[in-house]
């Protein structure tokens, strides 16, 4: 994925930022950031307060607990999620982003524009910005914390613990293809006891 910037941080640290983290990860929680880049790159180069690496990872634990909703669950509107209940077809777009360790999955195309609501400290329903339409979820810390806790969606996700001999490249694009809406199945089915409300739906949608 191609780099939006590279910078030096105040402890001599070189940050790279994808356009793929800056798209779906920054704006999807901050959409008000897009106009903000080169005050981004500014404050990680030269920032208001000293920093140190101990801080740093004392903050990291608590940011998602910290960040406050653009809107209220109430607000969040599912009447996308039932009409997909109602389609034979209904398409399932799944994105893993290895860096980020964050995996993805909606009912519409992975470039619509979406913002994420966090329902827990990793789990947070997806929505669109424009008609507040739930349209999926991010799980963050996918597979170093989500996946070991949750054994169906090991066996899915894991080809290793699958059994099935991968021959060549065919195979193992069959594989995926055929795992992805198993993936959301058993995801969706795991985080339902914390999406609250539009639980339900959700489950509904990806079955």
């Amino acid at each position: 994925m191609p780099n939006l910037f590279e910078v030096t941080d105040s402890l001599g640290r070189q940050i790279i930022c994808t356009e793929d983290r800056w798209k779906f990860h920054i704006l999807s929680h901050h959409p008000e950031m897009g106009n903000y880049l080169e005050d981004v790159k500014r404050a990680i180069q030269n920032p208001d307060l000293p920093i140190s690496v101990d801080a740093e990872r004392s903050d990291r634990n608590d940011a998602n607990m910290e960040m406050k909703h653009l809107v209220s669950i109430k607000e969040l509107k599912t009447t996308l999620l039932k009409s997909s209940t109602q389609e034979s077809r209904t398409p399932v777009f799944v994105d893993y982003d290895k860096d980020f360790d964050a995996l993805f999955l909606r009912i519409v195309p992975l470039d619509k524009e979406t913002v994420a609501h966090y329902v827990d400290e990793h789990v947070a329903l997806l929505y669109e910005a424009d008609s507040y339409e739930i349209v999926g979820l991010q799980i963050e810390n996918f597979e170093l914390s989500f996946v070991p806790k949750h054994d169906a969606v090991r066996r899915v996700w894991k080809l290793s613990e699958s059994g099935i001999t991968l021959t060549d490249l065919g195979d193992m694009i069959f594989e995926i293809e055929t795992r992805k809406p198993e993936v959301a199945r058993e995801v969706v089915k795991a985080t339902q006891d914390v999406l609250g409300e539009p639980g339900p739906e959700l489950v509904a949608a990806f079955a």
